[in-house]
């Protein structure tokens, strides 16, 4: 018997990840993330703008569109939903997509609204590591709430 290692050469760990927060957010893990991001203040409603991470990998030969559009059909079975903006990013990386969007919670009965950047690592032949990053805003002062998420989203760009 041999021993193997994780990561290694033939298995590499997660793909790295790294962007810009304000001063006054804090970073924490949750289940199911790499890390959480989010404002250290609430806002007015008790609503704590949010950026949560996470990855998982994918087929090397996934067509981007395709992955791009199975995401979007998953969004789309939240209540109310709403497209705002959905893009292919090209530029700068491997492969990605990106989609804004707003939503009604469907246990909280809030509208929220949502920036979500996906973000395709070729790790070798075999698979792309997607990284996602979902900045949710709540339903007081979204719009001012959503340019800091859109910045916070934006600047995971350069880490790829």
């Amino acid at each position: 018997m041999k021993d193997v290692e994780f990561p290694s050469e033939a298995a590499p760990g997660p793909t790295p990840v790294k962007f810009g927060i304000p001063d006054d957010w804090t970073v924490g893990q949750a289940p199911g993330t790499l890390m959480v991001v989010r404002s250290s203040t609430p806002l007015a409603d008790g609503f704590v703008p949010n950026v949560v991470v996470a990855q998982r990998r994918v087929d090397g030969a996934a067509d981007p569109k395709e992955l791009a559009e199975a995401v979007l059909e998953q969004l789309r079975q939240q209540d109310q939903f709403s497209l705002v903006f959905k893009g292919m990013l090209t530029e700068g990386l491997d492969l990605g997509f990106v989609f804004e969007y707003a939503f009604r919670h469907q246990t909280q009965g809030v509208a929220l609204a949502q920036v979500q950047m996906h973000l395709m690592t070729h790790v070798n032949e075999s698979v792309y590591d997607v990284t996602t990053l979902t900045g949710t805003a709540g339903p007081v002062d979204t719009a001012e709430q959503m340019t800091v998420l859109r910045s916070i989203v934006q600047s995971a760009l350069q880490s790829v």
